[in-house]
Protein backbone atom coordinates (compact mmCIF):
# COMPACT_ATOMS: atom_id res chain seq x y z
CA UNK A 1 0.00 0.00 0.00
CA UNK A 2 1.29 3.43 -0.91
CA UNK A 3 1.95 5.77 1.95
CA UNK A 4 0.77 8.96 0.22
CA UNK A 5 -3.02 8.22 0.12
CA UNK A 6 -2.93 7.21 3.79
CA UNK A 7 -1.19 10.49 4.74
CA UNK A 8 -3.82 12.49 2.89
CA UNK A 9 -6.63 10.48 4.48
CA UNK A 10 -5.27 11.04 8.00
CA UNK A 11 -4.66 14.74 7.30
CA UNK A 12 -8.22 15.05 6.00
CA UNK A 13 -9.65 13.42 9.12
CA UNK A 14 -7.64 15.70 11.39
CA UNK A 15 -8.73 18.73 9.37
CA UNK A 16 -12.35 17.57 9.61
CA UNK A 17 -12.16 17.15 13.39
CA UNK A 18 -10.59 20.59 13.83
CA UNK A 19 -13.14 22.24 11.55
CA UNK A 20 -16.00 20.47 13.33
CA UNK A 21 -14.68 21.52 16.73
CA UNK A 22 -14.45 25.16 15.61
CA UNK A 23 -17.94 25.13 14.08
CA UNK A 24 -19.45 23.51 17.18
CA UNK A 25 -18.58 26.52 19.33
CA UNK A 26 -19.82 29.24 16.97
CA UNK A 27 -23.00 30.09 18.88
CA UNK A 28 -21.62 29.73 22.40
CA UNK A 29 -20.45 33.27 23.08
CA UNK A 30 -22.91 36.16 23.15
CA UNK A 31 -22.18 39.30 21.19
CA UNK A 32 -20.46 42.14 22.97
CA UNK A 33 -22.93 44.04 25.16
CA UNK A 34 -24.44 47.01 23.40
CA UNK A 35 -22.81 46.32 20.05
CA UNK A 36 -20.48 48.77 18.34
CA UNK A 37 -20.66 52.40 19.33
CA UNK A 38 -20.10 55.24 16.91
CA UNK A 39 -18.30 58.47 17.48
CA UNK A 40 -17.26 61.31 15.25
CA UNK A 41 -13.70 60.90 14.09
CA UNK A 42 -11.41 63.27 15.99
CA UNK A 43 -9.43 65.82 14.02
CA UNK A 44 -6.14 63.93 14.10
CA UNK A 45 -7.84 60.76 12.82
CA UNK A 46 -9.40 62.65 9.94
CA UNK A 47 -6.11 64.34 9.08
CA UNK A 48 -4.35 60.97 9.02
CA UNK A 49 -6.40 60.01 5.97
CA UNK A 50 -4.11 62.19 3.85
CA UNK A 51 -6.85 64.60 2.82
CA UNK A 52 -6.12 68.20 3.80
CA UNK A 53 -9.68 69.00 4.85
CA UNK A 54 -11.60 65.73 4.83
CA UNK A 55 -15.39 65.83 5.17
CA UNK A 56 -16.92 65.08 8.55
CA UNK A 57 -17.60 61.40 8.80
CA UNK A 58 -18.50 58.84 11.39
CA UNK A 59 -16.33 55.90 12.29
CA UNK A 60 -17.23 52.87 14.37
CA UNK A 61 -15.21 52.43 17.53
CA UNK A 62 -15.32 49.20 19.46
CA UNK A 63 -14.51 49.22 23.12
CA UNK A 64 -15.67 50.15 26.55
CA UNK A 65 -17.74 53.34 26.97
CA UNK A 66 -14.92 55.63 28.15
CA UNK A 67 -12.73 54.60 25.22
CA UNK A 68 -15.47 55.57 22.79
CA UNK A 69 -16.73 58.72 24.51
CA UNK A 70 -13.39 60.32 25.35
CA UNK A 71 -11.03 60.72 22.36
CA UNK A 72 -8.14 61.53 24.72
CA UNK A 73 -8.53 58.31 26.72
CA UNK A 74 -6.33 56.34 24.28
CA UNK A 75 -3.61 58.96 24.54
CA UNK A 76 -3.86 58.93 28.34
CA UNK A 77 -3.51 55.13 28.34
CA UNK A 78 -0.44 55.41 26.12
CA UNK A 79 1.05 57.92 28.57
CA UNK A 80 0.17 55.54 31.46
CA UNK A 81 -2.07 58.05 33.19
CA UNK A 82 -3.12 56.45 36.53
CA UNK A 83 -6.79 57.42 36.16
CA UNK A 84 -6.99 56.03 32.62
CA UNK A 85 -5.27 52.81 33.70
CA UNK A 86 -7.70 52.48 36.62
CA UNK A 87 -10.66 52.79 34.22
CA UNK A 88 -9.08 50.23 31.88
CA UNK A 89 -8.42 47.76 34.70
CA UNK A 90 -11.99 48.15 35.98
CA UNK A 91 -13.34 47.39 32.49
CA UNK A 92 -11.05 44.33 32.12
CA UNK A 93 -12.25 42.94 35.47
CA UNK A 94 -15.89 43.52 34.49
CA UNK A 95 -15.38 41.82 31.10
CA UNK A 96 -13.67 38.83 32.72
CA UNK A 97 -16.52 38.54 35.23
CA UNK A 98 -19.07 38.59 32.37
CA UNK A 99 -17.09 35.95 30.46
CA UNK A 100 -16.84 33.74 33.56
CA UNK A 101 -20.55 34.10 34.26
CA UNK A 102 -21.36 33.27 30.63
CA UNK A 103 -19.15 30.17 30.65
CA UNK A 104 -20.61 29.04 33.98
CA UNK A 105 -24.17 29.48 32.66
CA UNK A 106 -23.39 27.39 29.59
CA UNK A 107 -22.26 24.31 31.55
Amino acid sequence: MKREPMVFAVAGMIFGFVLGYMAAGLGDRPASPGGPRTAEAPGHARAASGVADPPKRWVAKWGYPELVRNPLHTDLLTERDPTAIEIFNREVIAAEARATKTSDDGQ
